[in-house]
């Protein structure tokens, strides 16, 4: 069957420098997920969307995020933190504290992040932790600035990937599904609507929406 998982790095936009919309943009940008799907080539399938293909409410119709380095610099400058490639001066001057979690998949694609987000001016410290520690630490309110993340499908609509990993009713100060701690009011509205929405063209043009919402936010 096809895969109904997610993988993908959460960025706290509780803590600087996520909560600066640029600086999410630019990361959006940096990561080369054609890269990601080379450390695991036939079991890890490059996206560049929250969602899975297989998940009803996926839409093809909707551009996902795209690796674009030059574009990834020009976030970075107008986040206020312009870096030079070629001397290596500037971007973000604080390291980025980064949690995975040994042995697994994030244990190898944090080391490829590092080097894809050193390119822009992101500097990361990562974190290798038991899989019961990152579980609390990356759930818990301001522990730490970045980390991989990932939803695997409890039924089969895209109401489920969206509500546990960007809506803010699940963030909490500890076991928060949504580790970003991301906060959306519009988006926020429509997964209550999609919630009670009852026809499939009028349900599948909410998740359109939060679809472009999270792409771009």
């Amino acid at each position: 069957e096809p895969a109904r998982s997610i993988f993908g790095e959460a960025m706290n936009t509780e803590r600087p420098p996520f909560d600066n919309v640029e600086v999410r943009r630019a990361v959006a940008a940096a990561i080369n997920r054609d890269e990601y799907q080379a450390l695991r080539s036939g079991s890890v399938v490059a996206t560049g969307k929250a969602i899975p293909r297989s998940v009803p409410g996926f839409s093809a119709e909707v551009a996902g995020q795209t690796f674009d380095l030059e574009r990834a610099l020009a976030h970075m400058k107008r986040a206020g933190y312009p870096y030079d490639p070629e001397t290596g001066k500037g971007g973000y001057p604080k390291p980025i504290s980064y949690l995975a979690y040994r042995p697994g998949y994030s244990e190898q694609s944090a080391q490829l992040l590092k080097q894809q987000l050193a390119r822009i001016g992101l500097r990361l410290e990562i974190r290798l932790v038991s899989f019961a520690t990152y579980l609390t630490l990356s759930q818990r309110r301001n522990q730490v600035d970045m980390s991989a993340q990932g939803w695997n499908q409890d039924y089969p609509e895209a109401l489920d990937f969206y509500e546990a990993l960007f809506s803010s009713r699940m963030i909490a100060d500890d076991q928060a599904s949504n580790s970003a701690f991301y906060k959306n009011p519009e988006l926020d509205g429509l997964i209550d609507r999609a919630r009670e929405e009852l026809d499939p063209e009028a349900r599948q043009k909410l998740y359109d929406r939060a679809q472009a919402i999270v792409r771009d936010d």
